[in-house]
Formats: structure tokens, C-alpha cells, sequence
């Protein structure tokens, strides 16, 4: 019995919640058509023909991210998660971030004008 309850209160912690609404409402104001998590990929289709490095910048540094500086974020958000990939509406084009919540931890200690140059250190196009 002590087992059983043992691995009752375990398993949860091991599963890492879906951020991908929270997500979202992060990126309300890019207006995203989908937001799903898939693994440890969250992904984000803009209703954009072309998502240029400063649409993508803006969206991770304003919207991912600004949820994690202004400690508006849930604990589990982006738990788990190692790339966040943004793409245009026919999902041929786009940006891809090699890192999740850590990134924007990291980010957060910059300087704003230091933050695009950082985001493509550690970000790959499609």
C-alpha cells in the first residue's frame, strides 16, 4: 500500500504540463492562428506570409518571454520545453529557439539592445 501511494504522488512529477495556452495569452497581441506542444516543441503559427527576425524577436522577447520577467507565468510554464518554434501561416517559414524557459531566464539579464543579437545565438531558421 505505502507503494502505491509512493508512486501516486511521484508520477505527477514527472509529467510536465502543456503550456501551450499559456502561450498563447502571451502572444495574444501577434494574434498566433495555432499554438500546440508536441514533446518538448512548442509551436506557434502567426497569421503572417513571412515571419522576419524582428516579428520573431518581438514575439519571444515581448511575448514568451515577457510572461517569465514580469512573473506572470505559472510554475510549470515552458517546463520541459527546448525548442519554441514560430512559423508563418503555410508553416514552410520561420524561426526556431534552441532553449525554453532557461532562454528567457537568460535574456532577462540583458539589456534590451543586447537581447536580438542573443536570440540569434540561439536561434536556427526553417
Amino acid at each position: 500500500m505505502k507503494w502505491g501511494i509512493i508512486a501516486g504522488l511521484l508520477v505527477p512529477g514527472f509529467a510536465s504540463a502543456d503550456s501551450s495556452g499559456e502561450v498563447g495569452v502571451a502572444l495574444s497581441a501577434w494574434a498566433p492562428e495555432s499554438v500546440t506542444e508536441q514533446g518538448a516543441r512548442t509551436t506557434v503559427v502567426l497569421d503572417e506570409n513571412t515571419v522576419t527576425t524582428q516579428i520573431f524577436t518581438q514575439a519571444i522577447s515581448n511575448g514568451v518571454c515577457a510572461r517569465v520577467w514580469l512573473k506572470q507565468a505559472s510554475s510549470g510554464y515552458l517546463a520541459g520545453i527546448t525548442e519554441i518554434a514560430v512559423f508563418n501561416r503555410s508553416q514552410r517559414q520561420g524561426f526556431i529557439l534552441e532553449g525554453g524557459k532557461e532562454i528567457c531566464d537568460e535574456l532577462g539579464l540583458l539589456p534590451s539592445s543586447k537581447i536580438p543579437e542573443a536570440l540569434a545565438a540561439k536561434t536556427r531558421s526553417l
